[in-house]
């Protein structure tokens, strides 16, 4: 709602420049190497189908790319998929049954409970309070867990909020749910994009001598660490039985990949990496703007992000609901931003969610440094 008025705005006559802070989307380029990879491939007619479960190239990379952070992994347990939402998809298919319960975040990506919904089964919020950096409390979480639980997906680091799950808390999350037969996705599609320490995959924590019958699946791609959201290229990593299953479904679903885009994430994967450290710094940098302007300008943050490019700014003592936050700041500041409320993971929320959601306003870092500091001006005023 607020991203279409946004653009509807954009095309009418405004007082001032519109600062668009509501997309999750990297406002880099490409990096050259890449988009040199991607037409050298069209040229050598890439173009034709591939396999299932992705090119036997791509696959090994995606491998080597975990082995290289010390997580023992082969292709047979990597599926390349139309972006990483397909992997989302395609696990909740796989996985679920009708009447079954997935946990999800709170605040956390909407389209965990749309996948719910549309394989009729129940979205289950766990909360994340700002008073714990908005991670989860393992043992509110021990208790959403009853019969009909089959699996929790986490994301680390988080969108909306940035937060980065520790290794204890991971460790602590994977042996409950090991314990209690739940199968755990961890989306990590901001790995790359973590700041002030050092992301833990939860690959790295599952059991290496029995990892035909893992129940982690990690979802990632090059759509936020590389800025190729338009190519499509996302992965699982999971036990090799399982990717069977999800290769068998992606023939119904999209049939196989975009070879010539699969070809740009291996030269994302093997070539250099300092484009990716660059546009994490990037970040990092934008993140420290934005909470020197709020605490210059008396609302200092009790909160700061670790990971991602995003930075929840709150809201709480405005007296208005989030959605209501960002419509006016766009109509009258001429300024986007994301509402907490679209972040709602829950079927029906409680009043204790609704306030969680509504006492925030999710800022993109993913602007400009300057656009970023005057929209959080903007957001001030």
């Amino acid at each position: 709602d607020i991203m279409l008025r946004a653009s509807e705005l954009e095309l009418s006559s405004l007082p001032r420049e519109l600062i668009r802070l509501e997309v999750g989307q990297p406002n880099f380029n490409t990096p050259a190497h890449i988009v040199d990879a991607t037409i050298t491939a069209l040229q050598n007619n890439k173009t034709a189908y591939i396999p299932n479960a992705g090119s036997t190239q791509l696959r090994q990379a995606i491998s080597d790319h975990y082995c290289s952070q010390g997580i023992p992994t082969t292709p047979s347990q990597i599926i390349v998929t139309t972006g990483s939402m397909l992997s989302m998809f395609s696990l909740a298919m796989t996985l679920l049954q009708p009447g079954d319960e997935c946990l999800h975040p709170l605040p956390g990506f909407g389209n965990y409970q749309q996948i719910s919904s549309l394989v009729h089964c129940i979205s289950i919020p766990y909360l994340c309070r700002p008073s714990d950096g908005y991670l989860p409390r393992v043992s509110e979480i021990e208790k959403l867990i009853g019969p009909k639980t089959k699996c929790m997906v986490i994301c680390n680091p988080g969108n909306p909020t940035g937060a980065v799950f520790n290794k204890n808390l991971l460790v602590d999350l994977l042996q409950l749910c090991k314990e209690r037969n739940v199968f755990v996705i961890s989306d990590e599609i901001y790995s790359d994009i973590v700041f002030d320490s050092k992301h833990t995959c939860a690959a790295s924590l599952e059991d290496f001598g029995d990892s035909a019958n893992s129940k982690v699946a990690v979802v990632s791609g090059v759509s936020k660490g590389y800025a190729m959201t338009g190519y499509r290229v996302g992965w699982t990593r999971c036990n090799p039985n399982l990717v069977l299953q999800l290769s068998k479904l992606q023939e119904p679903i999209v049939s196989c990949g975009v070879p010539f885009a699969q070809e740009a994430a291996i030269a994302a994967l093997k070539g250099p990496q300092e484009c990716v450290r660059d546009m994490k710094e990037a970040y990092r940098q934008r993140r420290d703007a934005a909470l020197q302007v709020l605490a210059d300008r008396g609302r200092p943050a009790d909160y700061i992000p670790g990971g991602a490019f995003y930075l929840p700014v709150d809201i709480s003592k405005s007296g208005m609901d989030s959605k209501s936050f960002a419509l006016k700041l766009l109509t009258e500041h001429q300024c986007a931003v994301a509402p907490g409320i679209a972040f709602n993971t829950a079927d029906n929320a409680t009043p204790e969610e609704l306030a969680v959601l509504d006492s925030f306003c999710r800022v993109s870092l993913a602007n400009s440094q300057p656009h970023v500091v005057q929209g959080i001006h903007r957001i001030c005023d």
